[in-house]
């Protein structure tokens, strides 16, 4: 079965270009617009790894990331942002993984693949 993972992104371009990229790469992917919408998904399935923008209407990323790490502290999480250094986000969030927008396909599944790797 193909690892399932939740993409949240607020902007319809990247979450298709994204979205569509990882399912050619053999995953199963969910979208939502928002941190709201997320939750939901979130609530009624699990989620091998999830990827959020930093900014995202109805929950931020972070609040977001705290959350699954609250609930589900093994799911891997990968943070989009444009706006922050990684050092200053690895402050708000230690160890999620942070990439920096614009996004390009090959580092985001070269991130995927590094997190889902089977341990050892």
């Amino acid at each position: 079965m193909a690892e399932r993972i939740l993409l949240v992104e607020d902007d319809s371009i990247t979450r298709q270009y994204l979205s569509q990229g990882l399912r050619d790469e053999g995953y199963e992917v969910l979208e939502a617009g928002d941190g709201h919408h997320a939750v939901e998904l979130l609530d009624s399935r699990e989620f091998d790894l999830v990827i959020t923008d930093f900014f995202i209407p109805r929950l931020d990323g972070i609040r977001l990331a705290e959350r699954i790490r609250r609930d589900s502290p093994s799911t891997p999480i990968i943070v989009l942002t444009a706006y922050i250094s990684a050092k200053f986000a690895n402050n708000l969030l230690a160890g999620a993984e942070f990439i920096r927008k614009p996004v390009e396909l090959e580092v985001v599944v070269a991130a995927v693949k590094r997190l889902l790797q089977p341990p050892g």
